[in-house]
């Protein structure tokens, strides 16, 4: 997430800030900044190894979503390491 968008979500949960930003991006009207599309909402997840897709109940248990957080993270990192 870029930082504003952090700041201004402070301690909402993130199955509420999320659809709250999907929502926005589709009527284009975003409540946080900074990301006004579609397209740019799912290039800043993919950046930030956020697990999405068209299930936001991702959200509701914490661990899951952690867990799908690692693996993509681990994706990431291993796909940096093997083009160096």
């Amino acid at each position: 997430m870029q930082r504003n968008i952090n700041n201004t979500i402070g301690d909402t949960a993130p199955e509420v800030y999320f659809s709250e930003l999907q929502a926005g991006c589709e009527v284009g009207s975003p409540p946080y900044g900074g990301i006004n599309t579609i397209e740019e909402l799912q290039t800043n997840l993919e950046d930030h190894c956020i697990p999405h897709g068209d299930n936001p109940a991702i959200f509701e248990n914490y661990e899951e979503f952690l867990e799908r957080r690692r693996i993509l993270r681990a994706k990431k990192i291993r796909k940096y390491y093997e083009s160096l």
